[in-house]
């Protein structure tokens, strides 16, 4: 009598693994048709020893978006500059080829600071790769990476 109770049971488990199964696998390839639908946008923290590597292999422009001010005191070479101030500075973004990878900074890239507002501007723009130098140009040059005037 025990008997039928057990193969009862046996067969609501394997139904139920059966449902897991299928529920898992059908969750696995939606997200595989969807991202090759959808651009992935990848936002990178990065200290300026890392930053520096990237730069040297040519694989970021720089973004410096300070004043003026700050950035004739010093700056990393061939950096474009956009002072994130400027009334025109999310249109000077949508501007830039945003193929590119960039690496965004101010003065010290705190959080809620100007560099993380223009990352939301690159991203916003179709950026699809940007790195974000944690402690902005104040890190880089205490890690004794140059720059120019």
């Amino acid at each position: 009598m025990k008997k039928p109770f057990a193969n009862l049971f046996a067969c609501l488990l394997c139904l139920a693994f059966g449902f897991i199964s299928i529920s898992c696998s059908e969750s696995a390839s939606d997200s595989t048709a969807n991202s090759g639908d959808e651009e992935v946008i990848e936002v990178v923290d990065v200290e300026a020893e890392v930053a520096a590597k990237l730069l040297a292999e040519g694989a970021v422009a720089v973004l410096d978006v300070r004043t003026p001010e700050e950035f004739s005191l010093g700056h990393i070479a061939n950096a474009i500059h956009h002072n994130i101030y400027d009334d025109g500075f999310v249109e000077a973004v949508k501007a830039l080829d945003q193929s590119k990878s960039y690496l965004v900074h101010c003065a010290t890239g705190v959080d809620g600071g100007r560099s993380r507002k223009a990352v939301e501007s690159l991203k916003a723009a179709g950026a699809t790769k940007i790195y974000h130098l944690n402690g902005g140009i104040v890190a880089w040059q205490q890690a004794g990476e140059p720059t120019e005037k």
